[in-house]
Formats: C-alpha cells, sequence, structure tokens
C-alpha cells in the first residue's frame, strides 16, 4: 500500500492489477480481493471515485465469497468513505454501519472509533449535528478507553462547535 499513499498511485495500480492476475490464476479468490480492495482505494486518491466504488464492491462480493468478515468490514468502511467524499450520504451510512455491525460482532475496538467517527462525518455532512456529535462522542469515548491520544484529538478537534473558533471574515 506504499504506492497507494504516495503520488505514485498509477505505479501502484499496475502492482495490483498484476497481483490480481497472479491471484485469480493460482485460484487465491483472498488476494484477487485484497488487490481489488488496494486497487480501489489507489484509484480514490488518482479521483477515480466510480472505477474506486467498482473495485470495492468486487472485493466485497469475494471477501463475503470466501467467508473474511474482517476484509468484508474493512471494505465497507472504505466504501462508505469513497460515497461520503461523492456525497452518497445513504449509501456511505449504510455501508459504515454494515462495518460497525461487524467490528462489534469480531472485536477491533480501534475500527469501531474510527467507523463511529466516519459516520458522525456522514451526520455533520448531512446537516445531522446532534447525530454526528453523539457519534463522535461513541468513537472518542473507546479511544480514551484503548488510549488512543492521537486520534482521540483528531475527534476532539472534529467535534469543537465551530464558534470557538472565529474565521476570518467574523467580527467580535
Amino acid at each position: 500500500m506504499a504506492h497507494a499513499r504516495s503520488a505514485r498511485s498509477r505505479e501502484a495500480l499496475a502492482y495490483f492489477s498484476e497481483a490480481m492476475i497472479l491471484s485469480g490464476a493460482a485460484g487465491d479468490q483472498h488476494g484477487v480481493a485484497t488487490a481489488k480492495g488496494h486497487s480501489g482505494i489507489a484509484c480514490w486518491h488518482l479521483g477515480r471515485y466510480p472505477e474506486a466504488l467498482s473495485h470495492l464492491d468486487e472485493a466485497l462480493a469475494l471477501y463475503r465469497e470466501v467467508g473474511d468478515r474482517r476484509g468484508e468490514a474493512k471494505t465497507l468502511n472504505n466504501l462508505g468513505r469513497i460515497q461520503l467524499y461523492c456525497g452518497y450520504h445513504r449509501d456511505a451510512l449504510s455501508a459504515l454501519n454494515r462495518s460497525l455491525v461487524i467490528f462489534q460482532e469480531i472485536g477491533g475496538a480501534l475500527n469501531q472509533a474510527i467507523l463511529y467517527h466516519n459516520i458522525g462525518s456522514v451526520h455533520h455532512y448531512k446537516g445531522s449535528y446532534e447525530e454526528a456529535l453523539a457519534s463522535c462522542r461513541r468513537g472518542l469515548a473507546i479511544y480514551r478507553q484503548i488510549g488512543d491520544l492521537p486520534d482521540e484529538a483528531d475527534v476532539l478537534n472534529a467535534s469543537a462547535p465551530s464558534t470557538t473558533v472565529p474565521d476570518a471574515t467574523t467580527r467580535p
């Protein structure tokens, strides 16, 4: 994933494409799902959103087929994040909530906290500020419970009322 996180997402796509081919030839559906998921993230970074969603939908189906609940949950989270970015709020909430349920069933406190934060972001962009705050508070409680100070700080920054930080156009 180092390539996908860098400015070289196009190069990363070539690697993931090769991984898909090799995994498919070996009959490794899990490997194909992983490569498709990584391709989806790389496409997202390139601004190719329909292609990103397509790769992630295919990865999701494969993770379900092989019974990888963690892979399914991570893919649902990524789908939800991209759907939020594209303005598909209802779809984003659906994907994120399904991911949250899976992580509640299989464990993974950090992933649950991340999902509460992501769900809060969707509510925020929908204008449902009370729901956004409630969701972020759930995530914040988990971050505090597991001692994740950087993410705790991120949630606090994201949850602060906008009136606490005046913008340059506001007069006292």
